[in-house]
């Protein structure tokens, strides 16, 4: 009897920051459009189409956060983004 292979995969760098995950993604859309297993398994299509739809969201969402924990008035506008202390 033989024993099956069993493929292991280290994601642990990739969930270090949320820079880590986006770079990740942007390197996963970036290589699954020439992958066999990309488009010849729907399921692994379709797991790897979100993973890249989700580092897309993730990124819009830091720079959302970034933009509004930044305490300088936004171009064009005169008026604190915060009430100084």
């Amino acid at each position: 009897m033989t024993t099956p292979k069993v493929i292991r995969v280290d994601t642990h760098a990739d969930k270090t920051s949320i820079k880590t995950r986006v770079d990740r993604a942007a390197k996963v859309a970036e290589v699954v459009p020439t992958s066999t297993l990309y488009t010849s398994v729907p399921a692994v299509k379709t797991v790897l189409d979100a993973l890249v739809a989700d580092g897309t969201s993730l990124q819009a969402a830091e720079t959302q956060v970034t933009r509004d924990d930044d305490p300088r008035p936004s171009s064009g506008s005169t008026a604190s983004a915060r009430p100084t202390r």
